[in-house]
C-alpha cells in the first residue's frame, strides 16, 4: 500500500473513530463498518457494488467479511458472497461483461505479504469463489473487455523485497499469472477492446543511491504488455481507475504526491499519448498543507462525457472536513459538480470511493459516511443527468 492509499485510509478512520458523540460507547454498540470500494454495471437495472465489513477489535480493525450489494434500478440491496474462513476476506473491485458475467477480486487473509488473491464470480444467479494460481499478494482492479478476456492487477509480495507488479488474466475457463517484471506494484486497469488495455501503477527503481518510486503505464496490444510514456512527472503520483471508451480516448484519475498537500489529477489519452489535465479544485480556508483531494474513480460513456469522483479533504483549526467530490469532463474541460453528503453527518468525513456510468443520464456513485456512533456506513448516490442525489442504500449490521 502507497503512502498515498496509508494516509487516505487513515484519514477516514480517525476521522470515524473520532466521530462518536458523548454518551455513545462505540465498542459496546451492535453495529460493524461497512465500505464499499468498487463497482460497474451489466444494465441500468442490474450494478454490483464490492468492499467489506469488519469490527473494531481490541488491537485494531478485525473480522473482515466480503461485502456486495446490487443495484435493481431504483435500490441497493446485500446479496450473499463467499468469504474463507481466515475472517480475513477483502473485495476491492468487480467488472461485469454480460447479466451472467461478473467478476470481483481482491485479497484473503492477512495484507501482504502473507495474503493471496481472492476472485470471486457472477453467473447470473450467485457469487461463488473460483481458483485462482497459488501465489502471494493481493488484486487491486480489473477489466474485463469481453466473456474470455479479463485482466486483475495488483501486486505480488515475496517474503523479501518490494515485490513486482502482478498481473493475471482469465482466459474464459481459468486464470493464470503474465509475467510482470517491473519492481513495484499495479493500481488500475482499463480496456477499450480485447487487444487494447492500459495498467497504472508505481515502479520502484534505484537512482542517485537509493530506491525512488516512479509512475508506471503499460501497455497491452493483444498479444504482450510493454511499458509505453506516461502523462505527466510532475512529483510522485498514482492514477487509481482507468476509464476508456474507444481506443482514441480514456481516462486516468487520482492524486499528486503522497502527502500534504495532495491534489487531484486527471490524465487523457488521444489515441497517440498521454498528457495532464487541469483539474479544478474546491476553495479552501484551510492552509494548502492541509489539504487532500483526490479523484479515485472515473467512468466515461464517450469522448465527451465522464465521471470522477472522490473525496476533498481540508483541515482547519479547531475542526476538519471530508466531503464528497465530483467532476465532471465535458469534452473540453473538467468542471466541479455538486454532490451530496452522507446523513446525519453532513459535510464530516464523507467520500466517493466508485462511479460507474451507462449513459449521460445515468450514473451511479459509492461511498462512505461517519453515523453517528462513528461506524462508516455505505453512502449511495445517483446522477439523472442534471443532478447527483442520495438515493437508499443497505447496510449490515452484525
Amino acid at each position: 500500500m502507497t503512502k498515498a492509499r496509508t494516509a487516505l485510509a487513515l484519514i477516514l478512520l480517525l476521522l470515524a473513530a473520532c466521530s462518536s458523540p458523548s454518551g455513545v460507547p462505540v465498542e459496546s454498540a451492535p453495529r460493524i463498518h461497512n465500505d464499499l470500494t468498487g463497482m460497474a454495471c451489466a444494465s441500468p437495472s442490474l450494478c454490483f457494488a464490492v468492499g467489506s465489513t469488519f469490527m473494531n477489535g481490541k488491537d485494531g480493525y478485525s473480522d473482515y467479511r466480503t461485502l456486495i450489494e446490487r443495484w435493481n434500478g431504483s435500490s441497493w440491496s446485500i446479496v450473499d458472497s463467499p468469504n474463507s474462513a481466515s475472517g480475513e476476506s477483502h473485495l476491492s473491485k468487480v467488472s461485469c461483461t454480460s447479466l451472467s458475467l461478473c467478476f470481483a477480486v481482491g485479497y484473503d487473509g492477512p495484507y501482504v505479504p502473507r495474503g493471496r488473491p481472492l476472485i470471486v464470480k457472477w453467473n447470473g444467479f450467485s457469487w461463488s469463489e473460483v481458483p485462482t494460481p497459488n501465489v502471494s499478494g493481493l488484486l487491486r482492479d480489473l477489466q474485463c473487455p469481453s466473456s474470455s478476456l479479463c485482466f486483475a492487477v495488483g501486486q505480488y509480495a515475496p517474503s523479501e523485497g518490494n515485490g513486482n507488479g502482478l498481473i493475471e488474466r482469465w482466459d474464459g475457463t481459468s486464470w493464470t499469472v503474465m509475467p510482470d517484471l517491473h519492481e513495484g506494484l499495479l493500481f488500475a486497469v482499463g480496456c477499450a477492446t480485447p487487444s487494447f488495455c492500459f495498467a497504472t501503477g508505481i515502479d520502484y527503481t534505484f537512482q542517485g543511491g537509493h530506491t525512488v518510486a516512479l509512475h508506471l503505464t503499460e501497455l497491452w496490444d493483444g498479444s504482450s504488455w510493454r511499458v509505453v510514456p506516461s502523462g505527466t512527472q510532475q512529483g510522485e503520483y498514482e492514477v487509481d481507475s482507468i476509464s476508456c471508451s474507444s481506443r482514441t480516448q480514456c481516462a486516468g484519475s487520482g492524486s499528486y504526491n503522497n502527502h500534504f498537500p495532495s491534489l487531484s489529477m486527471m490524465e487523457a489519452w488521444d489515441g497517440t499519448s498521454w498528457r495532464a489535465v487541469e483539474t479544478p479544485h474546491p476553495a479552501v480556508q484551510a492552509n494548502e498543507a492541509n489539504v487532500f483531494d483526490s479523484l479515485v474513480s472515473v467512468s466515461c460513456v464517450d469522448a465527451s462525457f465522464c465521471m470522477a469522483a472522490g473525496r476533498h479533504f481540508s483541515q482547519i483549526p479547531h475542526s476538519q472536513r471530508s466531503e464528497t467530490l465530483v467532476e465532471r469532463w465535458g469534452g473540453s474541460t473538467w468542471t466541479i459538480v455538486r454532490s451530496p453528503n452522507g446523513s446525519p453527518s453532513p459535510g464530516f468525513n464523507d467520500a466517493l470511493q466508485a462511479v460507474a456510468c451507462v449513459s449521460e443520464s445515468r450514473c451511479l456513485a459509492i461511498g462512505v459516511f461517519d453515523a453517528l456512533d462513528g461506524y462508516l456506513q455505505v453512502l449511495a448516490e445517483l446522477w439523472n443527468g442534471t443532478s447527483w442525489s442520495v438515493v437508499p442504500s443497505s447496510n449490515r449490521t452484525g
